[in-house]
């Protein structure tokens, strides 16, 4: 059975923070502690050697002439006088033979005054043992010289409890205030670490908010290295924040295919174009001299963003893109700038949907009293050049090339409510769609040798025409906003010339 992997404990930066500071402190703390007892410790030694040897030597010295004399009433009052320190646990005078001559307080065993003799034979006057069988009791031994002559010892047992309870009490003092040390520095080092983690938790937050698209200004000002990332992640998200505005006003200006392209890069956009097969379909609305010259300019502008506004979403229906907008005229692209292998049939499908559109338009029109708009549209396809045509300070996204130049040319060649193509895209579409068209004529184009033959489209199949029809019913539901709620009317009536391509009178 495959083990289960562990689980990944992430922690916050102001926990690691905390934590480290926090073993930092305890681990100099405790450093500090073992060094000073250790000292403490070694001073306590030292004293405790010097208590002894010094107490022993003078013991040896005053004991000379009471010894010599065999002055025991002398060796006892000495001693008698030594009982009284606390710290004197016992004294025993030998002679040279180890025999007792005097002692008082605890006994002291002979083998060990001859042992720490023994032990210590190179060092004179002075002799320490620290194996009595009291584990606070250390013996110390000087001779008994008079005149260079050794006649025997004296024998000092030192009480040292006093000197370990000393040093329990002041290891016990050492750990308690250790411990109130570490927890309060600690304390401290998790208020700092979470004041210090703060701005750094702003700028984890911020980072997330910009992956997720949520632009975000950290208002907090600061000097530091950290004021700088601050500073530099504000700069960052208003440069995100103008880059989003730029993106949406773009995307306004042209299509959005075209704009992510450029926003996206210009090494993705080839300057000077890339040649690709598509369709181009010119659209412009008959007569809008005549009516322009009847309206304001506000409801010029009006009616040309109504119309442009459905234009687009007729447009955007079939895959194409709205190349620029021309006056009255719109230029749509099939198959550029993302390929689409069907762009001569959604060049024609769409501009059947807009002839309907406006069709539906005028119904509504007319019954309210307004003048109708009428299109006349003119498509073809073939091979263009594609991509960033203009200078080196001004650019713009198009499709140029013969076949543009054709499509321009058909849609002037169209009436009003007409949608002319040319004959080999007709008979490439009818290979795959049924088309209601009839052949027009042959016309003569500047430029070419023979006549081009052109056909005058009425309609075509569509699968899905109850969508197209639930398309215009959505887009007709929704009225283009406009600044100017009032209609457009004119002072007379409009009349088209058929046979005048659209001539207005």
């Amino acid at each position: 059975m495959a083990s289960l992997p562990k689980p990944k404990i992430n922690l916050s930066i102001a926990v690691k923070y905390a934590v480290s500071i926090t073993l930092l402190i305890v681990m100099g703390m405790g450093i500090l502690a073992l060094v000073t007892f250790r000292d403490q410790s070694e001073v306590h030694e030292k004293l405790q050697k010097d208590f002894g040897r010094i107490i022993s030597q003078q013991i040896a010295n005053s004991a000379v002439e009471p010894f010599f004399t065999e002055d025991e009433f002398k060796l006892g009052v000495l001693l008698s006088n030594l009982s009284n320190n606390n710290r004197v646990a016992g004294v025993v005078i030998l002679d040279h033979d180890f025999t007792v001559v005097a002692k008082t307080g605890i006994e002291i065993p002979q083998s060990a005054i001859v042992q720490s003799i023994k032990l210590n034979q190179h060092v004179r006057p002075f002799a320490q043992w620290d194996n009595h069988p009291n584990q606070n009791v250390v013996i110390y031994v000087s001779p008994i010289v008079f005149k260079d002559v050794t006649g025997g010892y004296a024998a000092l047992a030192v009480n040292n409890q006093s000197v370990a309870t000393l040093l329990s009490k002041s290891l016990h003092t050492f750990i308690v205030m250790s411990v109130v040390l570490c927890i309060s520095v600690s304390l401290l080092g998790i208020a700092m670490a979470h004041k210090f983690s703060q701005p750094i938790t702003s700028l984890a937050a911020a980072t997330r908010d910009l992956q997720q698209g949520k632009l975000k200004h950290i208002p907090e000002r600061r000097s530091d290295e950290l004021g700088m990332l601050i500073n530099a992640i504000n700069n960052m998200s208003n440069g995100l924040i103008q880059k989003d505005q730029v993106e949406a006003m773009l995307n306004k200006l042209v299509d959005r295919d075209i704009a992510q392209k450029v926003l996206g890069g210009v090494q993705e956009v080839e300057l000077g174009g890339e040649h690709v097969e598509a369709t181009v379909l010119f659209a412009d609305i008959v007569g809008f001299t005549n009516i322009s010259e009847s309206l304001s300019p506000q409801e010029v502008s009006n009616l040309l963003n109504e119309y442009y506004n459905y234009f687009n979403q007729c447009a955007k229906f079939y895959f194409g893109t709205v190349d620029k907008f021309i006056g009255d005229a719109v230029m749509l692209v099939f198959g550029a700038p993302k390929p689409d292998k069907d762009h001569q049939y959604h060049a024609l499908a769409c501009a059947v949907l807009m002839n309907q559109l406006v069709r539906r338009l005028n119904q509504i029109r007319r019954e309210k009293g307004l003048y109708e708009v009428n299109l006349r549209i003119g498509i073809n396809s073939g091979s263009m050049l594609a991509g960033l045509i203009g200078g080196s300070n001004r650019m713009q996204y198009t499709v140029v090339g013969d076949a543009v130049n054709l499509a321009s040319r058909l849609c002037s060649e169209a009436g009003s409510s007409q949608i002319i193509i040319e004959e080999s895209m007709y008979n490439a579409i009818i290979q795959t769609h049924k088309i209601n068209a009839e052949s027009r004529k042959q016309i003569k184009v500047r430029g070419k040798a023979e006549p081009v033959a052109i056909y005058h489209v009425h309609d075509i199949e569509q699968p899905n025409a109850h969508v197209v029809d639930n398309l215009i019913d959505d887009i007709l539901s929704k009225p283009y906003s406009r600044n100017d709620s009032n209609p457009i009317t004119l002072d007379k009536p409009i009349t088209v010339d058929q046979s005048a391509h659209g001539k207005i009178h």
